[in-house]
């Protein structure tokens, strides 16, 4: 299924690229971007896509074009394969599922088939690897997950004695008994870090 490229996402290894070079039939093809996030093409050789958007990385490679090669090129480009997503703990069905355009951590979970019984369901962590260095951090359920994350979910704390309560109420008093938390308003104001759009991203072409 082709995704079409809005220049917000940026490309990362293992993603597979579609770049247009209007007139220009040689040039317009599939690339993948390597490793080392690159994708290499002809006449200009390899051009670094990390941390760009696919709109970043078009006037890069329009730039480059425009240096002898070609007479005001016109490129475009879409991601028509993003890599896949990683979601692990309590969730019904744990794995790897291809990534969808702007989901968030409750997304995941929902592609996982939902929370399992034993899920803590108010916040997860969130892994993101880039440049072979892995950051790791809690958010909240609505924190956007980019493709190649790994999202966790946790398991949480169980009452010892029967209560009579419906199951969710019953979590809640049980864990605010012990601490763990005072509100799941309370867990997203200050125990979760809310995490921004470029926080765990990296500059264009670096």
């Amino acid at each position: 299924m082709r995704r079409q490229g809005t220049g917000v996402s940026a490309p990362g290894p293992g993603d597979r690229l579609r770049v247009v070079v209007f007139g220009q039939e040689g040039l317009s093809n599939l690339y993948i971007v390597d490793a080392t996030g690159k994708i290499s093409m002809p006449l200009i050789g390899t051009v670094s896509a990390r941390g760009c958007t696919t709109a970043q990385l078009a006037r890069v490679i329009a730039d480059r074009l425009r240096n002898g090669f070609v007479r005001e090129p016109h490129v475009a480009i879409e991601v028509e394969l993003y890599r896949p997503f990683f979601i692990l703990g309590e969730v019904i069905a744990p794995g790897l599922y291809p990534y969808v355009p702007n989901m968030t951590v409750e997304t995941a979970v929902a592609i996982a088939g939902g929370f399992s019984p034993r899920a803590y369901r108010y916040d997860a962590e969130l892994s993101r690897s880039q440049s072979g260095v892995t950051a790791r951090q809690k958010v909240p359920l609505i924190a956007p997950v980019r493709p190649g994350d790994t999202v966790t979910i946790a398991e949480r704390w169980f009452c010892r004695y029967p209560c009579p309560l419906p199951s969710h109420e019953c979590s809640m008093r049980c864990e605010r008994a012990r601490g763990t938390i005072t509100s799941a308003v309370s867990v997203a104001r200050t125990r979760v870090p809310i995490v921004s759009r470029n926080s765990m991203e990296s500059k264009c072409g670096a």
